[in-house]
């Protein structure tokens, strides 16, 4: 079979029914990306789900997950790409939708994770701790009969530039007032400085023109389904004010190459606008000239001032495109040291793993790599600069991935799915007292969870620990809305015990 690079997948009876003859204008420009890749070294293939070559994995329904999963998983198996490139929403390619770990009122995880890994169709988010593809989403509009912001987010990834490390070195930093130590911290780790942080409130949503033109976006904000708005939180946890919103976003100064990180809950949620109502932010920002938007597609949790979940793979994200690495790399490696950095895999860490995406060209390397010693050397030169070289030195890369994937999934511990709180009196009323410590919390839902973790049995005896078996306790509460709340909020508090001593707890708050 001849070597694939890149493949891009979508469902083309999707496309027509949504396009109808404005289909020939996103054929032609899927024709100038392929181009534009084989300049670049790169060999694409387009490949509709629902051709009759697939046989029976061929997919008749855009809404079939079960079938949009088998057929990706066979192509990825018989192409072996470097990039899988999803091409359209999710009413052309769906999300799958995940067994959701919090009770939080999320019906599902909406996620592409399975679509980045080897294992086979389940709604199970525990088999898919291990991704191996990089793979990422450029979307067109959900519910839309416009071909043209497709056509323009292809004609960008065919024209986009690698620049210079220094060109990203500013970012624009935006926080819930309530978070902003976490946000600090964040930033710190990722760019050795706070920088010129901004919180909400005070300020936003009207952002100077020197700020929104900076080429990195970090967002610690609330966000809500459906909602084209993110929000700010003050002292008081019903002061939401508007953080960033989608309207003042159009046409404002965000500038080509732009990379956003955005913590927020359905920060990536890809909903129909219907009709002349505002598209979300992450639409927005890829029509504005952003190459990668990486996101939540529901619920999101992070501590209010230290690092965890969403904080810490937003942080992974963009370290890893900020060393050079193309957004789909980026991604998968965010993913991978984010299970790596968890050890045991707990509720709100699935969660967090499953529900963010890469929405734009996984190909896509927005900042060009340190220069290697050896470059300007023509025998460097003649082993590795050509179009052979660099293949080889994809897939150097794509098997120090798969040995990671490979050492996670042998050795990280895995949360079962939720069930009956199983915890004692006193640890139910140390969970109760301490989620329901806010003002207007509602009456806690508490679960338990068992843990699956040979490795970290082990380590825990031999250094010592007593006692076996590991479970994970939580209470997961609702904070009342009152009149000016915008977002749903909610409260987790998390124990986790081994051989019957609880050895962490936690306190989580929905993005």
């Amino acid at each position: 079979m001849p070597i694939v690079d890149k493949l891009i997948v979508t469902h083309r009876g999707a496309l027509a029914t949504k396009y109808g003859k404005g289909l020939s204008r996103i054929d032609a420009a899927v024709k100038e990306l392929v181009k534009a890749d084989a300049k670049r070294g790169l060999t694409t293939r387009f490949v509709a789900l629902d051709t009759a070559a697939l046989g029976r994995r061929q997919v008749a329904r855009p809404t079939d997950e079960r079938g949009c999963k088998d057929a990706i998983d066979h192509l990825a198996r018989s192409m072996r790409p470097d990039y899988l490139m999803i091409l359209g929403a999710p009413d052309v390619i769906p999300h799958q939708r995940l067994h959701n770990t919090k009770h939080d009122g999320d019906p599902g995880i909406p996620s592409d994770l399975p679509y980045a890994c080897d294992e086979p169709f389940t709604r199970d988010p525990r088999q898919y701790i291990a991704p191996t593809r990089v793979i990422g989403r450029l979307p067109d509009v959900t519910g839309s009969s416009d071909p043209a912001y497709l056509v323009a987010l292809l004609r960008r990834a065919a024209r986009y530039d690698c620049r210079p490390r220094s060109e990203y070195e500013e970012f624009f930093g935006l926080s819930a007032q309530a978070w902003r130590d976490s946000t600090v911290l964040s930033l710190t780790n990722v760019f050795g400085t706070r920088g010129d942080l901004r919180t909400s409130p005070p300020q936003g949503p009207r952002w100077s023109r020197s700020l929104l033109r900076r080429r990195v976006h970090f967002i610690n904000c609330h966000g809500a389904a459906g909602d084209p708005t993110f929000y700010g939180q003050g002292a008081r946890a019903l002061d939401q004010p508007e953080a960033m919103t989608g309207r003042r976003l159009e046409h404002s100064a965000v500038r080509e190459a732009t990379v956003v990180a955005a913590e927020c809950c359905y920060g990536a949620d890809l909903f129909d606008p219907q009709g002349n109502a505002q598209r979300g932010i992450c639409y927005v920002y890829l029509a504005e000239g952003c190459y990668g938007f990486f996101g939540s597609t529901c619920t999101a949790y992070g501590p209010e001032e230290g690092n965890g979940q969403a904080d810490l793979i937003c942080q992974y994200f963009l370290d890893r495109v900020l060393r050079g690495a193309s957004l789909g790399r980026a991604a998968l490696e965010a993913q991978l040291r984010f299970v790596q950095a968890c050890s045991t895999m707990q509720p709100e860490d699935m969660k967090t793993l499953a529900q963010f995406v890469l929405l734009g060209d996984p190909s896509v390397q927005p900042v060009g790599r340190a220069k290697h010693g050896l470059a300007d050397m023509k025998a460097f030169d003649d082993v590795l600069g050509d179009v052979t070289g660099r293949r080889h030195q994809r897939l150097a890369r794509r098997i120090w991935m798969l040995r990671v994937s490979e050492m996670v999934r042998q050795t990280v511990g895995k949360a079962s799915l939720p069930g009956p709180f199983r915890g004692g009196p006193r640890l139910r009323r140390v969970l109760r007292q301490l989620a329901t410590s806010e003002p207007g919390t509602q009456k806690p839902v508490l679960s338990s969870y068992r843990v699956t973790d040979p490795v970290g049995e082990r380590m825990w005896r031999r250094a010592g620990g007593s006692g076996r078996g590991t479970f994970v306790h939580t209470a997961t509460a609702q904070l009342r809305r009152k009149r000016g709340a915008v977002v749903d909020r909610f409260v987790s508090v998390v124990a986790t015990v081994r051989g019957g001593q609880v050895v962490a707890l936690r306190r989580l708050y929905s993005r």
